[in-house]
C-alpha cells in the first residue's frame, strides 16, 4: 500500500465551542485534507465520551482534532482507531519521559490519574468508516483543577516544568501517521499487541461495578471489536461493551 501522508494543517482558534463540532462544521462546508488539524486555546462546551464535558484552563492545554479518511476500515474495525490514537499519545508521553498507561475505552493515565482523552466520532457508509473525527484533550501546562474533576493530573504536574504544545502536536501528529499506516497495511495484530502491553490495570485484581454490583476481577484481554474481558476472581470470564462496566476508585 502507497504511503497515506497527512496534511500539515493546522486551523489554530482561540476559543470555539468544541474542536470536533468546528471540524465537522469545516467539512461540511468543503473538502479537507487527511490529517488536518483544528487546535483551540479554549473550548468552551468541550465534548467527552458519552457526552461528558471536557473542562480545561484557557491556554494551557493541547485541544484539537485531527480528520482521518480510512475509506476501506469496515465498521467492525472502529476500535482500532482507539488503539492506535492512544498508542500515539502514549508514544508521545513517553519522549518526554512520562509513562502512562491506556485506560480502557478512552483515556490516558499516569499511575491512577486521567492525563488525557479521546473522543471519536466516525462516518460510516455502506458498512466503511469514510472520514474519522478524534478529539484529543491533553493536560500539559494546567496545574490546578477544579476539585470536582476526579483525579486528574498533567505533563507539568508530573515533571515541574511547562511544554511546548506546538513541538507535542507535532509529535503526536508524526506517531499517529506511523501507526495508520501500520493500520491500512492491514497488521491488526502489531496494534492489538501494543495496545494490550500498555493496558491499565491489566492482570491486576481490581475492583469494578457492572451497574448491579462491585466485583474483584483483572482485565485480561481488549477484543478486536473494544470489548473489554475480564476474569472474575471466581474464574468467570466475562465480556463488557462501552459504558457496561465501569472501575471503582478506591
Amino acid at each position: 500500500m502507497s504511503f497515506r501522508e497527512f496534511s500539515g494543517e493546522t486551523r489554530e482558534y482561540n476559543e470555539i465551542g468544541s474542536t470536533n463540532e468546528e471540524l465537522n462544521r469545516l467539512l461540511g462546508i468543503g473538502n479537507l485534507e487527511e490529517g488536518t488539524v483544528v487546535r483551540a486555546g479554549f473550548q468552551s462546551a468541550g465534548k467527552g465520551y458519552q457526552g461528558n464535558r471536557w473542562l480545561a484552563e484557557p491556554l494551557k492545554n493541547l485541544l484539537f482534532s485531527i480528520l482521518l479518511k480510512p475509506g476501506s476500515l469496515t465498521a467492525d474495525k472502529a476500535f482500532h482507531l482507539s488503539r492506535i490514537v492512544s498508542i500515539s499519545l502514549v508514544e508521545t508521553l513517553d519522549k518526554q519521559d512520562i509513562n502512562t498507561s491506556i485506560k480502557w475505552p478512552n483515556d490516558i493515565f499516569v499511575k491512577s490519574r486521567k492525563i488525557s482523552g479521546i473522543l471519536i466520532e466516525n462516518s460510516i457508509i455502506r458498512n466503511r468508516i469514510s472520514q474519522s473525527v478524534i478529539g484529543v484533550g491533553l493536560n500539559v501546562n494546567q496545574v490546578k483543577f477544579d476539585p470536582g474533576i476526579p483525579s486528574p493530573t498533567s505533563m507539568c504536574l508530573e515533571k515541574g516544568c511547562h511544554f511546548d504544545m506546538k513541538l507535542l502536536l507535532d509529535d503526536f501528529r508524526t506517531a499517529l501517521q506511523a501507526w495508520y499506516q501500520i493500520l491500512l497495511e492491514g497488521n491488526e495484530k502489531l496494534i492489538m499487541d501494543v495496545y494490550l502491553n500498555r493496558l491499565y490495570l491489566r492482570n491486576l485484581m481490581s475492583e469494578f461495578s457492572d451497574g448491579k454490583s462491585a466485583f474483584i476481577a483483572s482485565i485480561r484481554n481488549v477484543l478486536p471489536g473494544g470489548e473489554l474481558e475480564i476474569l472474575v476472581e471466581d474464574g468467570e470470564v466475562r465480556r463488557y461493551g462501552f459504558k457496561e462496566i465501569e472501575y471503582v476508585q478506591s
